[in-house]
């Protein structure tokens, strides 16, 4: 599972302008300091991606993050999104 706090996202958004160089450095913190294992992993499908908190995310950047999850979405669109 990838679990993802969009309002920490929408904070650094300046230091990763996508959803992915978000996610490849949050598991550089996890030890999984390989990108392209990262990269494959969410190819294949098999990461749960769990995207909490946009009801927390300011309005200035509620679009933007959106548009950041779409996008993620579509090029890994074999993986398993939950937003509750």
């Amino acid at each position: 599972p990838i679990f993802i706090t969009l309002k920490e996202f929408a904070r650094k958004r300046k230091e990763h302008p996508s959803l992915l160089s978000y996610v490849i450095d949050e598991w550089r913190k996890c030890d999984c300091r390989d990108e392209q294992v990262t990269l494959a992993i969410l190819k294949s499908g098999r990461a749960l991606v769990l995207l909490d908190g946009l009801d927390e995310v300011q309005k200035d950047d509620f679009d933007d993050i959106v548009d950041s999850i779409q996008d993620f979405a579509k090029v890994f669109f074999r993986c398993r999104f939950v937003m509750p």
